[in-house]
């Protein structure tokens, strides 16, 4: 998988931003779709 690095950067701070399970798993979404 190519990121963005600044994307990427943005998006980790969500995920480590988000102590809940569902912020999680709204991040991981986000960065999966980045990768298409």
């Amino acid at each position: 998988m190519i990121f963005d690095l600044s994307e990427f950067q943005d998006k980790k701070i969500i995920i480590t931003g988000s102590s809940t399970g569902i912020g999680f798993e709204t991040a991981i979404e986000f960065l999966e779709l980045g990768a298409m």
